[in-house]
């Protein structure tokens, strides 16, 4: 699989905070929500996007 523009900055965006709304998210990279959401999604299934992890201190 490989990465455009929009799937590196949403990358980014998770990586920051995985908690981010898709619609925030789409604001940030000019997507609607409905298409962060589907690039999340093939990014999962492709294994980009293999887990998601909070840590608390």
């Amino acid at each position: 699989m490989s990465l455009d523009h929009f799937d590196i900055e949403i990358l980014a965006i998770l990586q920051e905070g995985n908690l981010t709304r898709q619609r925030t998210i789409g604001e940030q990279v000019n997507l609607s929500a409905a298409a962060v959401n589907r690039r999340i999604k093939r990014m999962e299934a492709d294994g980009v996007i293999r887990q998601c992890s909070q840590f608390v201190s």
